[in-house]
């Protein structure tokens, strides 16, 4: 590896951890929102998600993790896609409940359009 120019930044093994760990960090709160149907914050936070997992792969292009580091990058891994796969089962029951939801409102507006017309129809038939 050569060394920096004037003005690039060294990255550095233990900077890449602590990205990984903000990112795990990131996933247990994204986690949280969608426990509590938050679903504008969990929005908002994975803006944040995805900004911070696509400047992660580039930063640490080149860099050999000891053994330690290379664990601890594994641990925080497993934890960030266990958060992940949660947030998605979460979003998933929601996109459910609202497709049951958009069911009904059609279903209703179907009701309305064929019986609110012929209630129509009765009502100016009985006046006199």
């Amino acid at each position: 590896m050569t060394s920096p120019s004037r003005g690039e930044c060294t990255v550095t093994p233990i900077d890449v951890l602590r990205r990984y760990e903000r990112l795990c960090e990131l996933t247990r709160e994204m986690r949280t929102r969608a426990r509590e149907s938050a679903w504008e914050e969990l929005i908002d936070l994975q803006t944040h998600y995805v900004e911070s997992v696509a400047g992660l792969a580039e930063s640490e292009k080149g860099l050999s993790f000891d053994i330690a580091q290379a664990e601890r990058k594994v641990e925080l891994l497993e934890e960030i896609l266990e958060n992940d796969l949660e947030v998605r089962q979460h979003l998933v029951e929601r996109r459910e409940v609202l497709g049951r939801q958009m069911q009904g409102t059609r279903n209703r507006q179907s009701l309305e359009q064929a019986y609110g017309a012929s209630g129509r129809q009765r009502s100016t038939i009985h006046e006199p």
